[in-house]
């Protein structure tokens, strides 16, 4: 076992020059940076997430690492309106190694059907079990089958991306309408 691999979940994700990015519960903004560079100057990624801490040094990493189409953004990603972005602004959404830590899941499906285009797509991204301490807390991890019923059941068609003998489970959800 290791360690999921951004870029191969980005790559799985099919990304074009100039797409709109949003990536919720951003961090450290591993995906953020991969996603930045998968969408060129001309596309946007916006990092999300409540700790204005993270968001500050994603920025400075940002700026480092010459990716200026990163833009940080604090918001609440578990309401609707808690991300302060336009109405159907995404082509893709990020959730990786997030969905444990939220509360209000319905909150966040509502709020993920605002932000997304019709016919985009969401990068789940999610550990598969605690591993002895490596990830969350056992009753914090969300199964798969958990997360794919979740996704199902607000209209998005599920696709299986590869494994790459991960301590996590990845999969798309298309939006349908």
């Amino acid at each position: 076992m290791n360690f999921t691999n951004p870029t191969i979940h980005i790559d799985a994700l099919g990304l074009n020059p100039g797409d709109v990015v949003v990536d919720l519960g951003a961090g450290s903004g591993a995906y953020a940076k991969v996603a930045a560079k998968a969408v060129t100057a001309r596309g946007t990624v916006y990092a999300i997430d409540l700790n204005r801490d993270l968001l500050t040094r994603l920025k400075q990493d940002a700026t480092g690492e010459h990716l200026p189409n990163i833009d940080t953004v604090w918001g609440d990603i578990e309401r609707e309106n808690g991300v302060q972005l336009t109405s159907h602004i995404a082509d893709a959404i990020l959730l990786c190694n997030t969905l444990f830590m939220v509360e209000d899941k319905q909150g966040l499906l509502q709020e993920i059907k605002r932000i997304l285009k019709p016919k985009g797509k969401v990068l789940i991204v999610e550990w598969s079990d605690s591993h002895g301490g490596v990830g969350p807390h056992k009753d914090h991890v969300f199964s798969e089958e958990e997360a794919k019923t979740l996704f199902s059941t607000h209209g998005f068609t599920i696709s299986h991306i590869n494994d790459d003998a991960s301590y996590h489970y990845r999969f798309v959800a298309t939006n349908n309408i």
